[in-house]
């Protein structure tokens, strides 16, 4: 789930979203930050850097994880974190 809004459900679902975002991008990657976790979540920061190195857009992801580890789901949110008051 992001902000476009994209929701996709599933393996094959996020797969095919995953490609499509590449051919939209072509030669753009992500800078990660190290992944935080509290119990059965998890949240990192990244920044996606296009062809020519230059930052594009950065964000935090946020997510659940079931017992076994996998995925349950990732809320994605565009751009810096809202400054405190």
């Amino acid at each position: 789930m992001d902000p476009q809004p994209v929701r996709v459900s599933g393996r094959s679902a996020l797969n095919n979203e995953i490609l499509r975002f590449q051919k939209e991008n072509p030669g753009s990657s992500f800078r990660c930050g190290k992944a935080q976790t509290h119990h059965r979540f998890v949240r990192y920061s990244w920044v996606m850097v296009g062809p020519d190195g230059a930052e594009r857009f950065q964000g935090m992801d946020f997510g659940e994880i079931n017992p076994a580890g996998r995925i349950i789901r990732i809320v994605s949110f565009f751009g810096a974190a809202p400054a405190t008051e």
